[in-house]
This record gives C-alpha cells, sequence and structure tokens, in this order.
C-alpha cells in the first residue's frame, strides 16, 4: 500500500534542490531520468495487478 521509495522518487521530482545539479553534464540530468524511469516501472507493475 506504502511505497517509500516511490514517494522518495516522486519528492525528487518536485523538490527545487537537487542531489546532483543540472548544470552538471549528462549526470544533472541522469538522476531525474532515473527517477522518471522507477516511477514508471512502480506505476505499471501497480496497474498489472489490478
Amino acid at each position: 500500500m506504502f511505497d517509500l521509495p516511490l514517494v522518495l522518487a516522486l519528492l525528487t521530482l518536485i523538490s527545487p534542490v537537487d542531489f546532483i545539479p543540472d548544470f552538471v553534464p549528462f549526470m544533472g540530468r541522469f538522476d531525474d531520468f532515473i527517477s522518471i524511469i522507477y516511477i514508471i516501472y512502480k506505476l505499471a507493475k501497480a496497474f498489472r495487478r489490478a
């Protein structure tokens, strides 16, 4: 019911503070990309079960 990693991934995307700043080439956007992929994966998995 409650998935802490999913909540943390969502907070990472909406937070104005990044773990890796976006001005760092490649890696700045990579952490956002990984969060988006994880969220899509978890939502797809939840909808498959439903």
